[in-house]
Parts: structure tokens; C-alpha cells; sequence
């Protein structure tokens, strides 16, 4: 149930952050074919080292629930300054990081936190596509 909670949030916040932000949900989902490919077992590889192993690790240094899923969640958003439109991607990998991190925490489920993961790639990855592109 918290999974399902999660996903219904962090989509439809997602969506809605879009939308203040003015950009475009496009389906593009058949052109984009091949990123969808890369970005699936990306998403689940970043479960796994961020949820899988970053959560596990933080437990055995710090004790205060808040200090892992914080360290957790900036580290997460960190990694995510790797991709183009930052001032956009980053504070919602922040928020969707801090979202990842707080139910992976109490309910450590690395399947279902991945798929939760894959299916807000598949919101934003074509509108952060579509503004590269039409820069």
C-alpha cells in the first residue's frame, strides 16, 4: 500500500510540477523507444545503489532515521546534476528522492521502490528530452 501511495503522488506531483513549470506532457513514447530501454534498468540500478545499498549502509553509521533518508535523498539528487534542465530535474530528484528514501526506510521493498522509480522516468524523461531538443 505505501508503494501505491508513492507512485499516485510522485506521478501525479510530477505532472502538475510540469505544468507550473510550463513544459509539455507529450507522448512520445514511440520515438523515444530506445531511451525508455535505457532508462528502465537505469532506474532499477539506481534503486539498488542508492535504496539497496546507500540505506543499508547509512543504518550501520547513523541511527537517526532522519540523517540516513537525508543523506540518502542529497545524495540521490547529487547524482542527478548529471542531467540537462537541472534547476528542474534536480529539486524534483530531491523531493522524489526524499520520497524513495522515506518509504524504502520503513518499508524495504527494492522491487516495488524500483518500479515506482521506472514509472516516474516514464513521465519525465520525454519532457526532459523534448527541452534539450528544442534548445
Amino acid at each position: 500500500m505505501p508503494y501505491s501511495i508513492l507512485a499516485t503522488l510522485l506521478c501525479c506531483g510530477v505532472i502538475v510540477a510540469l505544468q507550473i513549470f510550463n513544459r509539455p506532457l507529450v507522448s512520445l513514447y514511440n520515438i523515444l523507444y530506445p531511451l525508455f530501454w535505457f532508462s528502465i534498468p537505469l532506474s532499477i540500478l539506481q534503486e539498488v545503489v542508492f535504496r539497496g545499498y546507500g540505506i543499508y549502509k547509512l543504518k550501520t553509521l547513523f541511527k537517526n532515521p532522519a540523517a540516513v533518508i537525508g543523506i540518502n535523498t542529497f545524495l540521490f539528487s547529487l547524482f542527478h546534476l548529471l542531467i540537462p534542465e537541472t534547476q528542474i530535474v534536480v529539486p524534483l530528484s530531491f523531493l522524489a528522492g526524499l520520497a524513495f528514501a522515506t518509504v524504502y526506510y520503513y518499508y524495504p521493498n527494492l522491487f516495488l521502490v524500483s518500479i515506482v522509480h521506472v514509472l516516474v522516468n516514464l513521465i519525465v524523461l520525454p519532457v526532459c528530452y523534448l527541452s534539450v531538443v528544442s534548445c
